[in-house]
């Protein structure tokens, strides 16, 4: 139990590191412009023009402007062709009115930030963010560039993140930052430094701001060189554990193989030579255990027959039945008579009718759902119970253990941009947790329980009136119920032209009829709305920036 939760949990950090972005409103923004024109008050006056992409209904855009600390944003205002659009303000979030579907939609934004300027002894800063790390949309094709007041001769610019190394010089003193493609989530501030006569109406602050912008570069341009350094160590070691683990994985799978192939020719030389197979589980968990996937109506029907069959429950009519004595059933027999005979019916006496009028009822389909759970996982227990898997702890164990421990290579990975390898690893470690997690294969006894029964398919379509006459009554039943529940149409057809000449000889065994009762058992479930088939970081600058987005 506690390696299953280990190995639950991680395979839940897995897939929070495969990155999903899900919007209620289908878009795209493919283009971004943003013009920053710089005031000699210290203010800016900025211009941004988004192009929008729909492939479903909106009602507008949002735009997220979170200002740093001492500056604020003021004069907000939106346009589509020249035309204002109608503005809803929720804290820092903008959101424009804008509605259609399926179509391209341009949008002009207009704002002004107060003290957008910080003027220092030797140059005067601009310092923003215009998206960070809360912008959940992704940005097709992005330029900003930053205008001065007039023209500038001592420029100095620096980009962050997203950012970095996208700056240029253009004329006039223009700083453009190139961003290109820029993901959701990403932070990008940028940073432009004039010199500060060109902001007279601007207060100084007393300092200098150029070394330390210079100091800034530095850094990053350290911090780059061990980047790339590391992220080429990482290429090779991304690729060693690739290959290394992928030939485990690959020799682990050829053992498997080898090993099942093994246990199915021991079971094969064990496997009885009588037609019916004996009875080594109830017939509803023979059902699951050899065809795992459906627990449904064809089941139901076939495990109430199962009851006639041993003497719990009577047929009195093809819609009819009564509980004799429930005292010697099994835990999912239990369940069956309890959910049929004292929720549905009166305690003895249960009908079809009945079923139909207590499943219309919608105050009883919870009743209905739990008694059916309790007799599925009655039947899961069952078989789990009966010895039939091996478990081998030990290999769990040890794939498990070596999935776990290349989790932090996978996310050292993403962290360098070694995108494909870490593709691989992940593949590979959620092929590794699901041996750890899921193999219990058939031991020689499963096998051999599995094979039997599927030979008995097999030779059930050539076997003869005559054949079929001289088994056991009991074993009659066996096979009829098994053909009901794994809705095998040649079984059925097979089963029904000896149920005729047995019927026209007068020693019919069973007057019971699959169809209706599935029939039956199928309304009940779609009537209580149940499945027939029963399968079971911080921002930018001092906290600040924003994003886009629709609603």
């Amino acid at each position: 139990m506690k390696m299953r939760k280990m190995i639950s949990t991680c395979i839940f950090l897995l897939i929070l590191m495969i990155p999903v972005t899900a919007f209620a409103v289908e878009f795209e923004i493919s283009d971004v412009k943003i013009n920053v024109y710089l005031q000699e008050d210290g203010n800016a006056e900025v211009v941004e023009t988004y192009t929008y992409d729909f492939d479903s209904k909106f009602k507008g855009v949002t735009r997220e402007v979170v200002p740093k600390q001492g500056a604020s944003i003021i004069h907000f205002e939106a346009f589509e062709k020249g035309q204002p659009l109608k503005i809803e303000k929720e804290q820092d979030t903008y959101k424009i009115h804008r509605s259609g579907k399926k179509e391209t939609v341009h949008v002009d934004i207009q704002y002004t930030i107060v003290n957008a300027i910080e003027k220092y002894e030797d140059g005067a800063q601009f310092y923003w963010p215009f998206f960070d790390k809360r912008n959940e949309a992704d940005y097709g094709n992005m330029q900003i560039t930053v205008y001065p007041p007039a023209k500038a001769q001592d420029i100095d610019y620096l980009g962050y993140d997203a950012a970095y190394q996208k700056g240029s010089i253009g004329n006039e003193g223009a700083v453009i930052f190139a961003l290109g493609q820029v993901p959701a989530k990403t932070n990008g501030d940028i940073r432009v430094i004039y010199e500060p006569t060109l902001f007279s109406d601007q207060a100084e602050i007393s300092g200098t701001i150029r070394e330390q912008v210079k100091s800034e570069k530095t850094r990053l341009a350290n911090e780059l060189v061990k980047y790339k350094t590391t992220q080429k160590k990482m290429k090779s070691v991304g690729l060693y554990t690739v290959i290394g683990f992928a030939l485990f994985i690959f020799g682990l799978g050829t053992y498997m193989f080898n090993k099942r192939r093994g246990t199915k020719r021991a079971a094969q030389s064990r496997i009885a030579e009588d037609f019916i197979p004996q009875e080594r589980l109830s017939m509803p968990a023979t059902i699951f255990y050899t065809n795992p996937t459906e627990l449904g109506s064809e089941v139901i029907s076939a495990a109430l027959l199962d009851l006639i069959r041993k003497g719990y429950v009577n047929q009195v009519s093809e819609k009819s039945f009564e509980l004799v004595d429930g005292s010697g059933a099994n835990t999912h027999e239990s369940a069956l008579i309890e959910l049929l005979f004292n929720k549905v019916g009166d305690g003895i006496q249960f009908s079809f009718d009945d079923l139909q009028v207590y499943t219309e009822e919608e105050k009883n389909h919870e009743a209905y759902s739990v008694g059916l759970h309790k007799w599925r996982t009655g039947i899961v227990q069952e078989t789990k119970k009966a010895g039939l898997f091996e478990k081998r702890l030990g290999l769990r164990w040890t794939v498990g253990a070596m999935s776990v421990a290349l989790i932090p290579i996978i996310v050292q990975l993403g962290r360098y941009e070694v995108f494909l390898f870490m593709a691989f690893m992940i593949m590979l470690v959620l092929i590794g947790l699901g041996i750890a997690f899921f193999y219990h294969p058939r031991n020689v006894e499963g096998f051999q329980l599995k094979q039997e029964w599927r030979r008995f398919r097999e030779r059930f379509e050539n076997v003869g009136l005559e054949e079929w006459e001289q088994i056991p009554v009991d074993d009659k039943y066996r096979a009829y119920i098994y053909g009901i529940g794994m809705k095998d149409g040649n079984l059925k057809r097979q089963f029904t032209a000896f149920a005729q000449a047995e019927r026209r000889a007068g020693d019919s065994y069973v007057a019971y009829n699959p169809v209706f009762m599935t029939q039956n058992f199928t309304t009940a479930h779609t009537n209580a709305g149940i499945d027939a088939s029963g399968t079971s970081s911080s921002g930018g600058v001092a906290g600040s920036g924003g994003g886009s987005g629709a609603f």
